[in-house]
């Protein structure tokens, strides 16, 4: 789970309590989505978080500031599902 800023937050919260309701059996890891760079190449995820992603084949990502970003490459799905 990657919560976001602003509103995200909150509607991940949202998101959370209704899988909560539902009971459905997960496990979150939260993550963050930095609006700098977190490595040399530029990602605005940090390397844990590309692994968590590769490894449960799933992420939920709050809504961010998109504005911020000077670049979202480490959003993209097929950044995550290179080698």
């Amino acid at each position: 789970m990657f919560p976001g800023d602003g509103i995200g937050p909150e509607i991940s919260q949202a998101v959370l309590d209704i899988f909560n309701a539902v009971k459905v059996p997960i496990e979150w890891e939260f993550h963050k989505i930095h609006t700098t760079s977190v490595s040399p190449d530029g990602d605005l995820i940090t390397p844990e978080s590309i692994q968590s992603i590769r490894t449960n084949k799933f992420a939920l990502k709050g809504n961010i500031g998109l504005l911020k970003l000077k670049s979202i490459r480490s959003l993209r799905y097929s950044y995550w599902k290179r080698p």
